[in-house]
Parts: structure tokens; sequence; C-alpha cells
């Protein structure tokens, strides 16, 4: 990988799915690029709201969840 060309690359260092030297790449990137360096802050920012969300769900989807099983399982 020469450069980071696309939003997916970003995406996947966020996740850690970059081989050892697209790491090493993109994260030198980010520390020199300002634009690239939001980028990656905003992606940040979106991952870890969307992993909050995915930790506590709410009571209502957790009643949905249990009232399809047990539905299903006397099926």
């Amino acid at each position: 990988m020469d450069e980071i060309s696309t939003l997916n690359d970003l995406i996947r260092f966020a996740y850690h799915e970059t081989d050892i030297l697209e790491t090493v790449l993109i994260s030198n990137l980010i520390d020199e690029d300002p634009i690239i360096g939001a980028l990656y802050h905003e992606l940040m920012m979106s991952v870890n709201a969307i992993d909050a969300s995915l930790e506590d769900p709410s009571d209502d989807c957790i009643k949905s969840v249990c009232g399809y099983a047990q539905s299903i399982a006397y099926n």
C-alpha cells in the first residue's frame, strides 16, 4: 500500500484489520495529515458511539428478543 486510498482503509485500521505495514503507514498519515487525522477522529467517535449503543440494549429490545425466543421455543 503506497498511500491511503479509501475511507475503507481508515475503517479497517479503526477495527485493527490492517497488516503491520498498513498499520504503520496509516498511523503515520493520521499523525502527519491534519485532514486525515480529523477524519479518523470523527470515525473513532462514530465507532465508539456504535459500540456503546450495542453494549446496552434497551429494555424493550430485550423483552422483544425474549418474547420471540419463547414463541419459537414451543413451535
